[in-house]
């Protein structure tokens, strides 16, 4: 009686649904028959068979999707959010923006200064350091991001060719930081 109540309240009935009116225990039944696997079931000879299993499976998403789904709940002026997608639809496979803005610019018709805006909204959203120039750029983003950009932290990012060679020394010299700071710098940057 309840859930009469609930059903006219709701406008809908309370009874479980799966895939269309086919019951479930059909649709269990159905898939093992097509793996191969009865676990002891018996299948009825009107048992229909369903589509594939990937049907229901969630499409995974591409990174373009990814960066358009958080772009369109942005609140940004029109312009900057196109100008944002010219960015995003330019992102290599890895998330480098490897095509110089002025390109970009003159492929929409626009300004550098609305393609530079763009480029600050698309490196906002997630995952962090996406449509970076170069390694640096992501890593400066990505410490910015937790508040980590420091001017000794900032010149470390500038010299990453020292720190590929090992130079502590030379790095030190220019960050103006102590050897036990600078082994900090590089764990926080792994």
């Amino acid at each position: 009686m309840q859930n009469l109540r609930l059903e006219e309240k709701l406008g809908t009935s309370l009874e479980n649904s799966f895939d269309g009116d086919r019951a479930p225990n059909e649709t269990l039944k159905s898939i093992e028959k097509s793996s191969g696997e009865t676990h002891g079931t018996d299948f009825s000879a009107g048992a229909t068979d369903i589509s594939s299993l990937e049907d229901y499976i969630p499409e995974k998403k591409n990174l373009r999707s990814h960066l358009s789904e958080q772009l369109a709940l942005s609140r940004t002026d029109i312009a900057i959010r196109n100008a944002a997608l010219e960015i995003i639809d330019n992102l290599e496979e890895d998330g480098y923006l490897r095509v110089e803005l002025d390109v970009l610019a003159r492929n929409i018709g626009t300004t550098s200064d609305l393609i530079q805006s763009g480029l600050g909204l698309v490196q906002s959203l997630d995952p962090i350091g996406i449509a970076a120039r170069d390694l640096g750029e992501c890593l400066a983003i990505q410490l910015q991001e937790k508040n980590r950009f420091d001017p000794a932290m900032e010149c470390l990012v500038k010299h990453l060719d020292l720190l590929a060679k090992r130079d502590f020394e030379s790095l030190q010299e220019l960050c103006e930081v102590g050897l036990d700071d600078l082994l900090d710098m590089v764990d926080e940057i792994k």
